[in-house]
Formats: structure tokens, sequence, C-alpha cells
């Protein structure tokens, strides 16, 4: 895990995060968190505390993974903080939505930095 590690850390984002793509127990991709996205990417919310609908343009790298992903493959997600220790790597709504249309296998870090299984 230290080559995601270290692209998480080094993704000039304030969140670091990285996706390992599996299949068949080999690494396929390991994707970072980016701020340049196409439109295909973005995201929008509505009734934000602001009032005013919001348009979200950075991709996850769940997004990045699901890219090269086929169905019964293998995602892990995993969130550094700037001290390098893990946090919460639950991946977002939009990101969810994604993985269940490819039927993938998901395991993410919790705050605590143990694995936990995304259920649908």
């Amino acid at each position: 895990y230290k080559a995601a590690r270290d692209a998480a850390l080094a993704n000039g984002s304030d969140f670091h995060v990285a996706a390992l793509l599996w299949r068949r127990n080999k690494l396929i991709r390991i994707s970072v968190n980016d701020q340049k996205s196409s439109r295909s990417f973005w995201r929008y919310y509505s009734n934000t505390p602001s009032g005013q609908d919001k348009i979200c343009t950075s991709c996850h790298a769940e997004m990045h993974a699901l890219q090269f992903a086929q169905p019964g493959d293998t995602l892990e997600v995993l969130r550094w903080r700037k001290d390098q220790t893990v946090a919460m790597a639950k991946p977002c709504q939009f990101c969810q939505r994604a993985i269940r249309r490819l039927g993938l296998n998901v395991w993410y870090t919790d705050a605590k930095g143990h694995w936990k299984k995304m259920t649908s």
C-alpha cells in the first residue's frame, strides 16, 4: 500500500484517497483523487447549507478506478491524513451508486483504520 499512500499524499488535494482495483488477486489500477475531471464525473448537490445548488467537479479516486473495472472486481478504498494515519474512506453516495451498477466487491478503511465491507 506504500505506492497508493505516496500517490494519495502527493495528489495536491485536501483529501488523500486512493482506490486500488483488483481482478483475480492481481492489482489492475491505483487511482487517486484529482481536481481535473470530465463532465461525466461532475456531481450536483441541491439544498446545500447556503441554499444554492453546487457542482463538484473533482474526480474521486473510486471514479477513476471504475473506468477500468469489470463486474466481480474488488475495489479497496483508503484515505490518509496529512500525518499519514489512515482515515475514513467510505465512498460517497455518487461513487456507491456507480460501484453497485458494476457489481464490485468494495472494502474501505474506517476512522480507526480498520477494513469495512461496503454493503448494498
